[in-house]
């Protein structure tokens, strides 16, 4: 009997430990950021916002956001915009490489 309430005790703890809620990390190459509207700022619309409070407009994020839920956390890979020219003028532009979320 003692030997089952041991096994019982172990296998609720190790479910208790995996089922703890973990801190989303990105994966490499990736940035957390979240989704602001910032329409009726000048000629703002959809911002990133990065964990430094910067904001960055993407040239290219209708290709990649259909859907779209303010305040979201997202993971994306970019590279800064050398060609076009911001329109919100908050921030730098870039252009999406990929794109992973809304994470939960």
């Amino acid at each position: 009997m003692n030997l089952k309430f041991s096994l019982v005790t172990i296998i609720l703890t190790f479910m208790m430990v995996l089922s703890c809620q973990k801190e989303s990390v990105p994966p490499t190459g990736f940035e957390s950021v979240v989704l602001k509207n910032l329409t009726g700022l000048d000629d703002c619309n959809l911002m990133f916002q990065r964990k430094n409070k910067q904001y960055m407009e993407a040239s290219n994020l209708n290709e990649f956001i259909f859907e779209v839920s303010e305040n979201d956390e997202y993971w994306i890979k970019y590279e800064e915009d050398s060609v076009h020219g911001s329109y919100c003028m908050v921030g730098m532009v870039i252009v999406l490489i990929d794109l992973k979320g809304p994470i939960k």
